[in-house]
């Protein structure tokens, strides 16, 4: 009997250990819930209100000590909202504090302030208990949360009634937020001016600005579709702390995120963990001149026989500021340090995971496609990576579609599709969706990508059938800027669904305009939806890539056969024969495996 027993303890012990040894990455959180920040004294002489807003919560890691904290104070207008912790850092290093304060229209000014500087003043007193340490201690804030921090870390009355000084605060993070006069305090303390005016008072940070400020770091969206003005006053605070010789200030501006996305955008918040945990800053380099040495790292014949320490240092410092194209640098990087190696580079997979984390498809997709869905072994930094570009990318056929080919192994694609989750559980209705909308597609592509296609193409017929001429004149008889802007509409609303032979007028003088942009747009564009992509191949668009083969722009010529004649599937011998002259003539590697 005792031989049975042990015989069934055994496998259960051995389950146990495998399922703690499968979560053994995953790490464990201590969650601390409305905890009132007020004293006592101030709570007995205050109303009901104040007693359930004014709380906080605390979010670290259960065996956190001596971590640095952040202190965030969520958006809304002063008027909405509730308390929460950025999702996005939940797994870091950190300690995070989500503040709650009382709201328009029950609150009046200053109360909201008062209540960030009463917090603040809770979380030196007692963060230590928490694991946090009280020396190190960041406050921060989206939209309206980023106009507290930067009015109780800036102006010293808030803090001065708790003997604590600005400048104790470790550093100040202000994500999309306002810092001139808060709308909402002009609109109930009756100011006359416009909506848009810019007013700076003493109701503003920007009106305490010194060089004595705590570390500044301002984190904006993409200037075309941020709140009206906000990008430009924050930029003009970076420029007059600089101008004050302050020793720390940090602004970005996030492209293709709007004001609502900048709340859980992965490349702001990776940019905060690194000013918090102080990682060394930055990973690229904005310095033109390096840019200079990438450019002509690139074009040279040798460049593949250089060390891989030098090849990858130039990319590293030259990608943002190079003037070549992006994609063609990071596939030679893939190609020639991923992509069927082994062993990989790890100092080239962590480059792609840094790309990764831009907001520039032109960047983060070759980053994806050549680098880290080709990774032998998907870490949980490489996981992370493409989950977060799952989540900013619109292109789910090859960006999200290349992501989740490179995860196909199931353990893989579990751990993928689990990071999720704090997307998840965010209090954005968007992003909720929206990783409802990557999980799904992660978990049966074929079946999301026909609905989403049956979709697509129902509305683009709806909304741009009767609108085709007027894309085909745009394209045969505008300029560049116009031929430009009337792809990326095309492109955007999906209209290269519905575009047939008809075009091919307009498709050749595209192809003979003056712009390399123009010709590479129509080169990847053509054979992407009608080479490529598509079940009957058009004939016109093999005939006009076929014309682009002795185009000058090399970039014409690799986009005209990577995206179309390298896709047709029936080839006759004058088609191969323009190819091998292609590849004879190019003597390209890259374009002799495509």
């Amino acid at each position: 009997m005792k031989k049975i027993l042990a015989f069934l303890v055994f496998p259960v012990v051995f389950l146990l250990l495998s399922a703690f040894s499968l979560q053994a990455d995953e790490p464990v959180l201590r969650e601390h819930r409305n905890i009132s920040y007020y004293p006592d004294a101030v709570l007995e002489k205050s109303d009901e209100y104040r007693k359930t807003q004014c709380l906080l919560d605390i979010s670290s890691p259960q065996d956190a000590k001596n971590l640095p904290v952040l202190i965030w104070f969520h958006g809304g207008g002063l008027s909405g909202g509730s308390r929460e912790i950025p999702a996005l850092l939940k797994k870091e290093q950190i300690v995070l504090v989500g503040v709650g304060y009382r709201l328009f229209p029950k609150a009046k000014y200053p109360d909201f302030i008062e209540d960030a500087a009463a917090s603040i003043a809770w979380t030196f007193a007692n963060i230590e208990q928490y694991g946090g340490n009280p020396e190190n201690v960041f406050v921060g804030g989206y939209s309206a949360g980023g106009y507290l921090a930067g009015m109780v870390g800036i102006d010293p009355r808030w803090l001065k009634s708790y003997e604590i000084e600005p400048k104790r605060i470790a550093g100040l993070v202000i994500l999309s937020g306002q810092v001139s006069t808060h709308f909402n305090v002009r609109k109930n303390l009756n100011y006359s001016q416009p909506e848009y005016a810019t007013i700076i008072d003493e109701k503003a940070p920007m009106f305490y600005l010194s060089k004595d400020a705590p570390p500044i770091q301002l984190l904006l969206g993409d200037r075309k579709t941020e709140w009206p003005t906000r990008v430009e006053e924050n930029q003009w605070m970076a420029a007059a702390l600089r101008a004050m010789k302050h020793p720390h200030v940090e602004f970005y501006e996030h492209a293709g995120y709007d004001h609502g996305k900048m709340g859980n955008c992965p490349e702001a918040f990776a940019r905060i963990r690194r000013f918090v945990t102080k990682e060394e800053l930055p990973y690229f380099s904005s310095t033109p001149e390096d840019g200079r040495k990438l450019d002509i790292l690139f074009q040279a014949a040798d460049k593949d026989s250089r060390p891989d320490d030098e090849i990858l240092e130039t990319v590293r410092l030259g990608l943002l500021t190079a003037r070549s194209n992006k994609m063609p640098i990071l596939r030679w990087i893939g190609n020639k340090y991923i992509w069927g190696k082994n062993p990989q580079n790890p100092e080239a997979i962590e480059l792609m995971v840094e790309a990764s984390r831009l907001s520039d498809p032109e960047i983060y997709y070759p980053a994806i496609y050549f680098g880290l869905s080709t990774t032998l072994e998907k870490t949980p930094e490489v996981l992370q990576a493409m989950i977060d570009v799952a989540m900013k990318t619109e292109d789910y056929y090859n960006t999200t579609g290349r992501i989740e080919w490179g995860c196909s192994v199931p353990v893989d694609k579990a751990a993928l599709v689990k990071l999720l989750d704090p997307y998840l559980e965010s209090t954005d209705e968007k992003t909720r969706n929206k990783a409802e909308n990557v999980r799904s597609f992660l978990n049966d592509k074929q079946t999301w990508l026909k609905k989403a296609a049956e979709e697509r193409l129902r509305k683009a017929k709806e909304a741009y059938g009767p609108r085709l001429n007027e894309f085909k004149d745009r394209l045969l008889s505008g300029n560049s800027a116009s031929r430009l802007e009337t792809f990326r509409e095309m492109d955007e609303n999906n209209v290269w669904l519905i575009v047939d032979d008809s075009f091919k007028d307009a498709f050749e003088a595209c192809s003979k305009d003056t712009e390399p942009k123009v010709r590479r747009e129509l080169a990847s564009s053509v054979g992407n939806f009608m080479i490529w992509s598509v079940e009957k191949q058009s004939y016109m668009a093999i005939a006009l890539l076929n014309g682009m083969l002795k185009d000058e722009d090399r970039d014409v010529r690799y986009k005209a056969v990577y995206f179309g004649l390298s896709t047709v599937r029936s080839r006759s011998e004058e088609q191969v024969a323009k190819l091998l002259e292609l590849i004879v003539d190019d003597r390209e590697p890259n374009l002799l495996r495509r």
